[in-house]
């Protein structure tokens, strides 16, 4: 589950893919302390071909495969261009909607869950709620916020992606 979370979708080394609810993947990249939603179809039947189903996916970072991606890739942003090539293919598009997530803590058992809401014409509406299964110590600098529901963009820095030979040499 590593491996595919961080070359199939855009998660840094730092970040962690949270949950995949349908075809929505949401993960939270520590370096920016923003939790992140992409909507895609075609990796969706991937992890229903793989037999990953729904729900939360967080514990991928207990079985890390770092040795592995820098083994085959060199680096972990070598390892994101495979996102980024499946992404000019049109694998992944914008989630539609405002969605918002929240840390919470449960006072009788002291574990943590995410609660991610969509914003409706009601206010929001809670549409997941993921296990108590967030990794000890993983929001250090943020308990809740906005999902960004598009994928970050610097245009000055997408073509590195396919430019850079860091850990290739």
């Amino acid at each position: 589950m590593d491996l595919i979370a961080h070359t199939l979708l855009p998660v840094r080394e730092s970040g962690i893919l949270i949950a995949r609810l349908g075809d929505l993947f949401i993960y939270y990249e520590s370096k920016t302390s923003k939790m992140h939603m992409l909507h895609s179809e075609k990796l969706a039947k991937i992890f229903d071909e793989l037999g990953i189903g729904e729900g939360s996916l967080a514990l991928h970072r207990s079985q890390e495969a770092s040795s592995i991606i820098r083994r085959m890739f060199g680096s972990h942003d070598n390892a994101r261009r495979v996102h980024y090539l499946l992404k000019q293919l049109g694998w992944f598009q914008e989630v539609e909607g405002q969605y918002f997530w929240r840390l919470w803590e449960d006072p009788s058992s002291g574990l943590s869950y995410i609660s991610i809401y969509k914003k409706t014409s009601g206010g929001l509406e809670e549409v997941a709620r993921v296990p108590p299964s967030v990794p000890e110590g993983l929001y250090t600098s943020s308990r809740g916020g906005a999902v960004v529901t598009r994928e970050h963009v610097k245009e000055e820095n997408e073509g590195t992606y396919f430019t850079r030979t860091k850990g290739w040499l």
